[in-house]
């Protein structure tokens, strides 16, 4: 729902993406309305810049932005409050180049509209997520850049719980390999992890 809301804006015109700060801060909005969301961004497909916002722990968010065009495209990153320079331990030195990237690549040739969802893995913060990503696009298709929004497990599970089949029925989240990533634990996730790894195993024997 919250790529959705952000692509509409921006294809709507509710987003100006000349002031990169201004932005950060409007996606920061979505971030501090979920404690299980680590990211909100926004790469932009004419220029490379990268706009975003990272929670780094409990409400303590900070505005990550990087341009190729500036600094040789190493990140800066602001307080939201103060809008101060934050900087990490170590410091970002690397140049940052969001077209380069797989969640990057792989969203912009999908079909308009769909979120496309990445391979869970672990964030900076040493936190395991996962990234779901949608391009926005203008009136005529082409591409003007994707948002993404990185999701703690944690947050996935809570809200796989909340979803209900029939009297004991429970929904539990696998990856490609069969490892159960989220679920409520009890027999239900026990017996979905056996099914899983089951169907698994026979289907690289076959």
């Amino acid at each position: 729902q919250v790529l959705r809301v952000q692509r509409y804006r921006l294809e709507r015109g509710s987003y100006a993406t000349a002031d990169g700060v201004a932005l950060a801060r409007a996606l920061a909005g979505a971030l501090q309305a979920d404690p299980d969301m680590h990211w909100v961004s926004y790469s932009e497909e004419a220029t490379g810049r990268f706009i975003g916002a990272n929670r780094l722990r409990g409400d303590e968010v900070v505005l990550n932005l990087s341009d190729p065009g500036q600094n040789r495209g190493v990140p800066h990153e602001l307080r939201i409050d103060t809008l101060d320079p934050y900087i990490r331990t170590p410091p970002l030195t690397e140049p940052y180049e969001p077209r380069t990237r797989e969640w990057y690549q792989r969203t912009v040739v999908a079909p308009p509209g769909t979120i496309v969802w990445m391979s869970p893995y672990a964030f900076a913060e040493g936190v395991k997520g996962i990234t779901a990503a949608v391009a926005a696009r203008d009136s005529a298709q082409h591409v003007l850049g994707v948002f993404t929004v990185d999701f703690a497990l944690t947050g996935v599970a809570h809200f796989l719980q909340t979803i209900t089949i029939g009297r004991r029925g429970t929904v539990v989240l696998f990856d490609n390999n069969g490892e159960p990533l989220a679920g409520a634990p009890g027999p239900g996730r026990d017996a979905a992890t056996s099914a899983v790894g089951h169907w698994t195993r026979t289907s690289s024997v076959t």
